[in-house]
């Protein structure tokens, strides 16, 4: 709590002789009025104006800190900071006479039992001389002269002289306070789009072998005749069956640091590669075995922690459809999690809920109507991945 304070006056009753004349008795002489100091101030709280009733106690003191005056605790009306008494005043013990020639006096002043520091120096009227009677120029902060003063600084920092427009504001630039658009901060990221479908479609089964055709009977050899004469040329016979398809090529797969084979490559770029695993799914995988976090819902949220229901987001749109047999990493479950709810087509339906948190790609609150896939948990032994996947991984 601060305060400042203003030109302080003390009021002076001059001392009235009376006049009578000789032959008359003397008029009786009044009492002369009691000695009064009028005093304003400002008052703050924290750096901000003060409004409202406050209980303050005014104490006078001598150059040696002895109280020569005490006003008692006397309740004054401050509004937006400023506030206004007499001291001496109605309600207040009557300043001594003594003190309009006591020179070094201050003014003690507490709010509320609390005492303000500094004292204030208090010069009465019959030693002041007007605020206004200094000469010479001014320096620091403010320049000029008593009737043309000139704000050069800020707390020590050069003012720039360039005229301000509406709406710009005093900003520091690093060597002076310059008229300048005050931008406030940049606001948060906004939640990314959700995981696109992958590139190309999960491959077909392959097809069974056709069956062998039936062994022929083995011939029985007679006895060897006569060699007889060349016959004509018989017509040709049909063609034989067609023999079974041999096996499939082995493809380009992804090998572990292990050498686990992981699944057949669908998809591949310098940030990472599709897999096809030996269980039929799809998974987004970087060179380095991580996965993509996915960008999931949640439809609890507590302590920083997201729980419940998981979906995944569809960007806004119920109703879309995503391969059911597609696998995505979500880190608050530290889980491969695959779509819930497929129908006979392979496909999954995304639907409308409410959300309560988000794991993009940690866990934080984000509450309201959104939609898309719900998830279940899936092992990565029924994905056909291994339990750890030991990094670098290489093609063959």
């Amino acid at each position: 709590m601060s305060f400042r304070p203003s030109l302080l006056t003390l009021a002076l009753a001059s001392l009235a002789t009376g006049l009578h004349a000789q032959s008359a008795p003397a008029a009786p002489t009044p009492a002369p009025p009691a000695p009064q100091v009028a005093y304003q101030g400002r008052l703050t709280d924290a750096g901000l104006p003060v409004t409202g009733a406050r209980s303050f106690t005014f104490a006078i003191l001598d150059s040696q800190g002895t109280e020569l005056w005490n006003s008692g605790a006397q309740t004054v009306s401050v509004n937006n900071g400023l506030y206004a008494v007499v001291l001496g005043g109605t309600g207040m013990p009557t300043l001594p006479v003594a003190v309009l020639g006591t020179p070094n006096l201050k003014l003690h002043l507490a709010i509320g039992g609390v005492a303000l520091t500094p004292d204030t120096d208090l010069v009465p009227a019959l030693q002041a001389r007007s605020a206004f009677d200094f000469s010479g120029t001014l320096a620091g902060d403010v320049g000029g002269t008593q009737n043309a003063t000139v704000v050069l600084r800020l707390a020590g920092v050069p003012l720039d002289t360039t005229a301000p427009t509406t709406g710009q504001a005093l900003v520091f630039n690093g060597s002076t306070w310059a008229p300048a658009t005050a931008a406030g901060p940049a606001g948060p990221a906004g939640p990314a789009g959700p995981q696109g479908l992958p590139a190309t479609g999960p491959a077909g089964p392959a097809g069974s072998p056709g069956p062998v055709g039936p062994q022929g009977f083995p011939g029985v050899a007679g006895p060897q005749g006569a060699t007889g004469a060349t016959g004509a040329a018989g017509p040709t016979g049909p063609q034989g069956p067609i023999g079974p398809a041999g096996a499939a090529g082995a493809g380009l797969q992804v090998v572990d640091h292990n050498s686990v084979v992981l699944g057949k490559v669908t998809r591949a770029d310098s940030y990472g590669y599709t897999l096809l695993t030996s269980t039929g799914y799809l998974v987004d995988m970087s060179w380095d075995g991580t996965s993509y976090p996915a960008q999931a819902y949640f439809t609890t949220y507590t302590g920083g922690v997201c729980s419940g229901t998981v979906y995944l987001n569809d960007g806004g749109t119920p109703g879309s459809l995503i391969w059911g047999k597609t696998a995505y990493w979500v880190g608050s479950k530290a889980s491969f999690m695959v779509p819930q709810d497929v129908n006979g087509a392979g496909m999954s339906i995304s639907v409308s809920f409410t959300s309560q948190g988000i794991d993009n790609p940690t866990c934080y609150a984000a509450s309201g109507a959104n939609s898309g896939w719900r998830l279940t948990a899936i092992t990565n032994a029924a994905l056909g991945l291994p339990a750890t996947i030991a990094a670098p991984l290489q093609l063959q």
